[in-house]
């Protein structure tokens, strides 16, 4: 007989949860950069930092509170990421 296959729970990443991927991985690419992709304006320490102001505005929202946190990571990255994005 075949065994039945599970479905897997659809996880929906909350926006603070992107923010962390987002600047982790971010991160982790100016460290690790080659010689072509090598980003003068932008150190993977400032990076680092960036991501531990995305875990510390986890604190400042209610938690399960969708409408709150949209509008804390909306904040976080119109003041935080963009003007990097934007040198």
């Amino acid at each position: 007989m075949a065994k039945k296959k599970r479905k897997k729970k659809d996880y929906k990443k909350s926006p603070m949860t992107r923010v962390l991927d987002i600047t982790a991985g971010w991160m982790e690419f100016v460290q690790k950069g080659s010689k072509k992709v090598k980003d003068p304006k932008v150190a993977w320490e400032e990076l680092y930092d960036l991501y531990q102001g995305a875990g510390l505005a986890l604190d400042h929202y209610e938690k399960g509170n969708y409408r709150q946190e949209r509008q804390v990571a909306e904040r976080f990255v119109m003041e935080r990421i963009l003007p990097i994005i934007l040198r």
